[in-house]
């Protein structure tokens, strides 16, 4: 790895990324079972990944970073498994469209975060205060598991 050029060391670690990102896809069959409180340390256990990975600074915390956007793909699919499961037919098509609007806009405001905050702050400082909004989902999501 060492006798890489940085952008060849930048492309595979690009790819180690997404590779587990797609890993995490994969994982959707199995993870169904995961209730809520298993989604929220799902969810938090990939937040964490994301803020040691970003913190490091390393391959292996690239590594890390991969397998956080992992979890959170693999929360992603799950949320709209249990979105689909919860709707009736006469309303499916509405609902996944104003959900998929809402995650296109939730997602258009991170990038506009990131940039504000980048602007300023280390990649990697970024990456960490971005975990926050994922604990706190996590927390949420524990503490409704927990209840119901």
């Amino acid at each position: 790895f060492n006798e890489l050029s940085k952008s060849q060391r930048w492309i595979w670690m690009v790819l180690l990324v997404w590779a587990t990102v797609t890993v995490g896809s994969l994982f959707a069959g199995p993870a169904e079972r995961l209730g809520t409180r298993g989604l929220a340390a799902l969810i938090a256990g990939a937040a964490l990944a994301l803020a040691v990975g970003a913190g490091v600074r390393t391959p292996a915390g690239i590594a890390l970073v991969g397998l956080a956007f992992a979890g959170f793909q693999l929360a992603e699919v799950l949320a709209d498994v249990r979105l689909q499961h919860r709707i009736d037919d006469a309303r499916r098509a509405t609902l996944t469209s104003v959900a998929s609007l809402g995650t296109e806009l939730v997602t258009v405001t991170v990038f506009g975060v990131y940039a504000a905050l980048g602007a300023s702050l280390a990649h990697s400082t970024v990456f960490v205060i971005l975990c926050l909004p994922y604990l706190v989902t996590a927390l949420v999501l524990g503490v409704r598991g927990r209840r119901g």
